[in-house]
């Protein structure tokens, strides 16, 4: 029975492909990525024979590229002031779609944007 070169060492080099075939599914298949890019998969089998060629060693290496995730994206406002107590603060926020306050055609308040204070957290504003 002839048999594939690729199933030596019990079979481990078709084991990596298919891992590595796992993990560029889950790649294209993660919301995170650009599905329209190409990944790779890369097996490298290197010989090197012994002097009396009686013997050859055997290195195999199973590789995949696979797509970085999107960037994440936000738009902040860069505060500084003064809290309530005079103290001064340096935040920032969060932009949001509309203008904080403003109601949507479903009845909806935009919230104000979350504020990401830098140094320490005005008591007053109870760290939001």
């Amino acid at each position: 029975m002839k048999r594939s070169f690729l199933e030596i060492n019990n079979g481990e080099i078709i084991a990596k492909a298919d891992y590595e075939l796992s993990r560029v599914i889950e790649n294209i298949n993660d919301l995170n990525t650009d599905p329209t890019k190409p990944r790779e998969i890369t097996i490298k089998i290197q010989f090197k024979g012994n002097e009396s060629r009686t013997q050859i060693h055997t290195t195999a290496q199973v590789t995949s590229k696979i797509q970085n995730t999107k960037k994440i994206e936000a738009t902040l406002f860069n505060v500084n002031g003064t809290d309530r107590n005079g103290e001064q603060v340096s935040y920032l926020q969060e932009a949001t779609p509309v203008v904080p306050g403003q109601m949507d055609l479903f009845g909806n308040v935009q919230k104000e944007g979350a504020k990401y204070y830098l140094g320490h957290t005005p008591t007053d504003e109870g760290g939001n």
